[in-house]
């Protein structure tokens, strides 16, 4: 667990997401835990139930390098899971690699409640391999896919990151939601395509999301990460809202090693096409727009797992879609030494579960 209690606007990282009570510790902190955990205040198989019809783990992984992005995602949907390995040309916008995981038995998948030091989130299939691990002794992360034909080894290191942040909010009593954001991360290792082997350049940075929680459906939400220095992520998902500062969520402004809370954000665009988005906050920290280059949708569900019914009723029948849209930012973003001008790499994202 790491923490940095100077952070502006942000509270140090507490022990875990639920106080002794059991109460869910709703708000925004500076700082990364390394274990999540929520309990069972209904008792274990209670919370096994629960767990099947509305929790989701997962582990986003991926690297800005010149004009090149790559993405790995991990995803337990609490019934079975999904895995994506992805690298683009951004200067193009010719996807090189994408390889789709569907419908993994939770035998063949975790993700789990390690978080930080320790985790070791892993797809293990007879034609695929994927792994996201952190040793409680090193600084880095290490990244590995082998899927056929293909391969990536990356490190992530955190040494020299700015520090991480944490986001818990209860969208529903009792249940609770958690995501904690790594960005600026050294980033060092080799991609393979086919027989072509490409080492990541020597400015190459990546970056690295874990969720946790219990998830309402239907739900939908749009995101944005602007890649640094100085890095900017926006979202505007409702339901992470903290009482009192409505709409700010998770948005985040890292102006040198330091997180800094940014106002309500406003996300307007699609992720089926490659117009422009418009990216704002309502303190005028971000006026951004978007032109996409690349795009990667992710659709799964659970209709070829279980049968229509009470199952569907509870929203299960209905399919989670994903889409990633990476592209460049270009406007304003204000910092503490003044407005800056920027043309930055980054991603949109629009999310929803169960509509």
């Amino acid at each position: 667990m790491s923490a940095s209690p100077d952070a502006d606007d942000f509270l140090p990282v507490p022990a875990g997401p639920v106080d002794e009570s059991g109460r869910i510790r709703v708000g925004r902190y500076a700082g990364a835990l390394d274990i999540v955990r929520w309990g069972y205040p209904d008792g274990w198989l209670a919370g096994q139930f629960k767990r099947a019809l509305g929790r989701k783990r997962w582990f986003q992984a991926g690297v800005f390098d010149d004009k090149r992005v790559i993405l790995v995602r991990v995803i337990d949907h609490g019934l079975f899971g999904t895995g994506i390995v992805w690298v683009a040309e951004l200067d193009t916008g010719r996807t090189t690699l994408e390889h789709r995981l569907l419908g993994i038995p939770l035998a063949n998948l975790v993700v789990g409640p390690f978080a930080g030091r320790g985790a070791d989130a892993h797809v293990t299939l007879p034609n695929a391999r994927l792994r996201l691990g952190r040793d409680p002794s090193s600084t880095a992360w290490h990244l590995t896919a082998h899927v056929p034909g293909h391969a990536l080894s990356i490190e992530l290191d955190t040494r020299n990151a700015p520090t991480p942040v944490m986001l818990v909010g209860e969208p529903r009593t009792g249940d609770g939601v958690l995501v904690q954001r790594f960005v600026g991360l050294e980033a060092r290792g080799t991609v393979r395509v086919r027989s072509e082997v490409m080492p990541l350049g020597p400015k190459a940075q990546g970056f690295l999301e874990y969720g946790n929680g219990f998830f309402p459906r239907p739900l939908a939400w749009s995101t944005a990460l602007v890649a640094g220095p100085p890095w900017a992520f926006v979202s505007d998902l409702p339901t992470f809202d903290v009482a009192g500062q409505p709409g700010s969520g998770e948005n985040t402004l890292w102006d040198g090693a330091l997180p800094k809370l940014l106002a309500s954000a406003h996300l307007e665009g699609s992720a089926d096409t490659r117009d422009p988005w418009q990216v704002s906050t309502s303190d005028g920290a971000l006026a951004l727009a978007f032109y996409p280059r690349c795009i990667l949708t992710e659709t799964s569900g659970l209709g070829s797992v279980v049968s229509a019914g009470s199952l569907a009723s509870q929203g299960l029948g209905r399919t989670m879609r994903h889409a990633v849209v990476a592209g460049r930012f270009e406007g304003t973003l204000r910092t503490a030494s003044g407005v800056q001008q920027v043309e930055r790499w980054g991603l949109c994202e629009a999310r929803a579960f169960g509509t």
